[in-house]
């Protein structure tokens, strides 16, 4: 059977729609508590019945048609899940909410940026979205270097938002809408005056 969705690629990484055969490497990803402090939905422990029944979600809402795009990320040169990166989107409003993860033992080699930027421009180019925001907890400080590398903008504070592992913890909101970020592609100098306006 094929993928609900086509592949895409980044320079080092492929990108692809969950299948249930990746139930186990998901849950070995995203089994570690360090991974469950930084998101919102991963239980701990994360079993693989858990991974299974995410894969299946995800199958299931392919399906039936749903807008929204989870990929997981596999290294082009050993073939290993490091990543997972999705849109969520709300087609009534054209805008979409971005999430991300990368497996601890690849951490620090820049690819979450890789995802979301390339994730970014799957939801411009192919979705036509007006919008993509995202959130992050204010003690994973690096998200929010990620989000701000892809060209999201500081929207908020939700403090005290979210129980998690006995605590409240604040919730920081960015944004990137769609003008700016074409704006940000456009060469040096695109947009001037041919007559020389400021």
């Amino acid at each position: 059977m094929s993928d609900a969705y086509p592949p895409i690629e980044t320079e080092r990484l492929r990108l692809r729609a969950p299948r249930l055969a990746d139930a186990r490497e998901i849950q070995r990803c995203c089994a570690p508590i360090e991974m469950a402090m930084m998101m919102l939905s991963v239980p701990h422990p994360y079993s693989v019945e858990a991974a299974e029944k995410f894969v299946g979600d995800q199958v299931e809402k392919a399906r039936m048609g749903s807008p929204d795009r989870n990929f997981l990320a596999f290294a082009k040169t050993t073939g290993l899940l490091v990543a997972c990166a999705g849109l969520r989107a709300e087609p009534a409003h054209r805008h979409a909410e971005l999430g991300y993860w990368v497996a601890m033992d690849h951490w620090g080699r820049g690819y979450a940026s890789e995802c979301a930027e390339r994730l970014v421009r799957y939801g411009f180019e192919e979705m036509n979205l007006h919008k993509i925001h995202a959130g992050y907890y204010t003690h994973n400080p690096a998200s929010g270097r990620v989000l701000a590398k892809a060209g999201f903008r500081a929207e908020g504070l939700r403090s005290q938002h979210i129980w998690r592992f006995d605590r409240f913890v604040d919730v920081a909101l960015t944004g990137l809408l769609r003008s700016d970020w074409e704006a940000s592609r456009a060469p040096r100098g695109a947009g001037r005056s041919v007559e020389g306006g400021a």
